[in-house]
């Protein structure tokens, strides 16, 4: 009976080993290092991954095994260029918000592909400019903004400033894009349903845009046909669920910290208040504002390896010094985790 025991946890033992070795024998067939992973699908069963030499693995069944698709989505873009140079490789894969079937597949050329079942099969697409950023649009699928490098070609053109890019709207899920505005620094769409359900429209868009004297912030509604200015000389933004923050610069490399919310639709700003007056912030940090807290690390030197960690009362305006040495990540701005 013993025997027939150890014969037993033995066998079992050995298979198990034996699928873990099966599982691990799918990922060592990667040609390089996992990059990055995309789960797809209702029940999240498809697993996308891009390794670091950018070629593309699918797996369909948990990720026990993977299939290199890499070829087939050359294959696909052979089709709509002239040369094969021109397809480039994939450098970033985007699950739309609005569909979580639907795969976005960014080439660091002028070709994309688009997929509405997680890859399983895929159509190229030739928009004829290198994507340096993009944002699907949080509801609906077919809406997609994009940025391209601005390729300032007259020295002498006053409006045309370099290192901005150019902002593309598509409304058809790439098939045609347009310009929609030029100079833009930073943008990103209202992706949230609490800033929906207040009533702002589904298609707001904030931007950080440059002007021969400042950088602005603006908002616009209808595509950039009208925009209203919200905060001037603004470095840059950063757009949460229920808060705006717009880092404001003061004077030399001073800033300040503005908040609006979404209870004002993000259209009125108020400047954030310290416990020590005499501060003097030159880098904020946005660590969290998801707990109706806001938490961040202001440090006076881009370098220094600590910073001081200031907690917000409910209005998001009013803050309390919490930690007066926090240290510094290069990954979250903080060594800060929520749990």
């Amino acid at each position: 009976m013993r025997l027939w025991c150890i014969w037993l946890l033995a066998s079992l033992w050995r298979a198990a080993c034996e699928e873990g070795a099966g599982v691990l024998k799918s990922f060592y067939k990667l040609d390089d290092e996992i990059q990055e992973t995309v789960w797809c699908g209702d029940d999240n069963s498809v697993i996308l991954v891009r390794t670091e030499s950018n070629s593309v693995y699918r797996s369909d069944d948990h990720g026990d095994t993977f299939v290199r698709i890499t070829k087939k989505m050359h294959k696909s873009a052979e089709q709509i260029v002239d040369n094969s140079t021109e397809i480039g490789e994939v450098t970033r894969i985007i699950k739309l918000e609005a569909d979580n079937k639907i795969l976005l597949f960014v080439g660091n050329r002028g070709v994309f592909w688009i997929s509405n079942n997680c890859g399983k099969s895929m159509k190229a697409l030739n928009k004829e400019f290198m994507i340096a950023q993009v944002r699907p649009h949080p509801t609906d699928p077919n809406k997609l903004l994009a940025t391209a490098v601005q390729n300032c070609k007259d020295d002498d053109d006053d409006l045309c400033f370099y290192g901005t890019h150019s902002l593309y709207l598509t409304e058809n899920m790439g098939e045609t894009w347009r310009q929609v505005a030029t100079n833009v620094k930073q943008f990103d769409w209202l992706f949230d349903f609490v800033q929906t359900f207040r009533g702002m429209p589904q298609d707001r868009i904030f931007a950080l845009t440059r002007t021969p004297t400042q950088d602005v912030l603006v908002m616009t509604d209808d595509f950039f046909k009208t925009r209203t200015a919200l905060v001037n000389n603004c470095l840059e933004f950063r757009l949460r669920s229920t808060y705006l923050f717009a880092i404001k610069g003061f004077k030399g490399d001073e800033v300040h910290l503005l908040v609006a919310t979404v209870k004002n639709r993000f259209e009125k700003f108020y400047r954030a208040v310290f416990p020590d007056i005499k501060l003097k912030m030159k880098n904020v940090h946005i660590l969290d504002s998801s707990e109706g807290v806001i938490f961040l690390l202001t440090t006076r030197k881009p370098t220094a390896p600590f910073g001081r960690l200031y907690v917000s009362d409910s209005t998001g305006l009013r803050f309390r010094l919490a930690l007066k040495s926090c240290l510094r990540s290069s990954v979250r701005g903080a060594d800060f985790a929520k749990i």
